[in-house]
């Protein structure tokens, strides 16, 4: 749970299970998630389970803009998280896998981009990382560390696409190199650098206007 979150504020704790929201009985997270998303601003009556005890509270969902531009609710709650102690081996073998699942959407996410099937506005920039990783410290260690990964492996991946200015241009280079058997000129390659730091300043900084938009939109 986000300290400070409206959840919080209104007297839910750590533990608790919502079992209704306006008389409606909850049977699942995804349902809970979807209510509360559909009520930015308007105020819940949320019905827990606390030590067998049935409590209602009031809580009003803060608005939020998703990623398609959309008012959303939210309360900051986070479904359980079932801590289980694994051998080492088992846990390198896990952890290499949603590593790469992870890697593996972050680039289906950027081919999206490039064919116009994701909304450049979808993108969140440093103002949002920063805003991201404030908001997952607030639900505790464990949701900042997982954040941090998450963007490790996000810069990681864009680090490694073969585009001019980033460490993937410079293997491409080589490759182009073992195969031709020279390198590409210095000039053009130079004009090609130049090109490549200016798309990425304009872009980065259209993301960061859609992130101070979001940002000042509250929400």
């Amino acid at each position: 749970m986000r300290k400070g979150g409206p959840a919080d504020k209104a007297g839910l704790q750590p533990g608790d299970t919502i079992v209704a929201i306006n008389g409606k009985p909850i049977d699942s997270w995804n349902a809970m998630v979807e209510i509360i998303k559909s009520h930015p601003g308007i105020p819940l009556e949320i019905t827990v389970s606390r030590h067998g005890k049935l409590i209602t509270f009031k809580v009003t969902p803060e608005v939020k803009t998703d990623q398609t531009g959309k008012k959303v609710g939210m309360i900051g709650i986070m479904s359980p998280v079932i801590k289980v102690k694994l051998p080492p081996g088992e846990a390198l073998d896990i952890a290499t896998k949603r590593t790469i699942s992870s890697a593996i959407l972050i680039f289906d996410v950027l081919g999206k981009l490039v064919v116009r099937k994701v909304s450049i506005k979808q993108i969140g920039g440093p103002v949002m990382i920063g805003k991201v990783l404030g908001e997952s410290y607030s639900y505790g260690l464990y949701t900042l560390l997982v954040v941090i990964a998450l963007i490790s492996i996000n810069l990681f991946v864009i680090n490694v696409i073969p585009f001019p200015a980033l460490d993937g241009w410079y293997v491409l280079m080589f490759l182009i190199e073992g195969i031709r058997g020279k390198p590409v000129s210095i000039k053009t390659q130079a004009a090609l650098q130049r090109i490549g730091f200016a798309f990425l300043i304009a872009f980065m900084l259209i993301v960061t206007f859609f992130d101070i938009s979001r940002l000042f939109g509250g929400k």
